[in-house]
């Protein structure tokens, strides 16, 4: 029995606890109800508002989204019509390009031809100033060929020059001053003559057949090239058969420049001479001479 009634209790007890924990569990659901309706309106109220924005936002991405295809298609037109541009300032440059390297072509064909004719132009002006220009001795080289050649003692000369050829007169009387004064070598004849077998140029040494004569001539020889003019020696030997003392001789023939009009003329086959003409003497007080033809060349083959 005192199961029973404990179990009784228990009943009794844990029945008590379910109804005052219902009551409880009332009360709270019935605060929850409250504060759900308002909840509830709270979100109606947010609902209504984000519907609207979204509303807003379909409207705003409608009228963007046009915006936007509007202006890409704007862009698309510009994109297009600056391509187009490109592609025309590129064919344009292209062009220019082809013009100026066609120009410049030209150009540099017009240099070269210009260059071409200056070039011409200028070997015509040297030419023609060579020949213009008379053979010259300075005094610093009538100095240097003297004393070059004053080793050579006791020798004897002559210079000839075509008659009627003023640079041939003065560049043999350079040369007869070089010999004369400064190598002091003894100048027996100094005359122009007329050669009608033909003119030769530059300037031609004869001599005679002793050793220190034909050295003296190849040392003149060698100096007179040594300064860019003409001269040779002649290979030939004077004889000297109308000298009866056969005395040495240098004879130096200054012939016509090279490149002189009527070099290499051949109108005849005789010589003949005119009076001789002397140098400046060192002895003011000498008067000088004058020779016939006749004596200018007894003066030549036999002084």
């Amino acid at each position: 029995m005192r199961s029973d009634g404990l179990l009784g209790l228990l009943s009794r007890n844990w029945e008590g606890r379910r109804r005052q924990r219902h009551f409880y569990q009332g009360d709270t659901m019935l605060s929850t109800k409250e504060e759900l309706e308002a909840l509830l309106r709270t979100l109606d109220v947010w609902v209504i508002i984000f519907g609207v924005v979204v509303a807003i936002g379909v409207a705003g991405e409608s009228v963007v989204g046009f915006i936007h295809f509007r202006k890409s298609s704007q862009l698309q037109r510009l994109q297009t019509a600056e391509n187009l541009a490109q592609q025309a300032e590129i064919e344009r440059l292209r062009s220019d390009t082809a013009v100026s390297v066609e120009r410049a072509a030209h150009a540099e064909q017009q240099a070269a031809e210009s260059n071409k004719i200056a070039e011409g132009e200028q070997r015509a002006r040297v030419q023609l100033q060579r020949l213009v220009t008379w053979r010259t001795l300075t005094p610093a080289q009538q100095t240097e060929i003297g004393a070059q050649l004053k080793k050579y003692v006791g020798i004897r000369f002559a210079v000839t020059v075509n008659a009627g050829d003023p640079e041939g007169f003065s560049f043999a009387s350079q040369i007869a001053i070089a010999l004369r004064d400064g190598a002091k070598w003894d100048l027996v004849a100094f005359a122009p003559v007329m050669n009608l077998g033909g003119f030769k140029t530059g300037v031609t040494i004869t001599t005679t057949g002793d050793a220190n004569t034909m050295s003296a001539s190849d040392a003149l020889t060698h100096e007179l090239l040594a300064r860019g003019f003409d001269a040779i020696r002649s290979p030939e030997i004077d004889p000297r058969e109308t000298d009866p003392l056969k005395r040495p001789l240098l004879c130096i023939n200054v012939e016509l420049k090279p490149g002189a009009p009527g070099a290499g003329l051949a109108p005849g086959a005789f010589d003949f001479a005119f009076s001789l003409f002397e140098l400046p003497r060192r002895n003011r007080s000498t008067h000088p001479r004058d020779r016939s033809t006749l004596n200018f060349y007894c003066s030549l083959l036999f002084t």
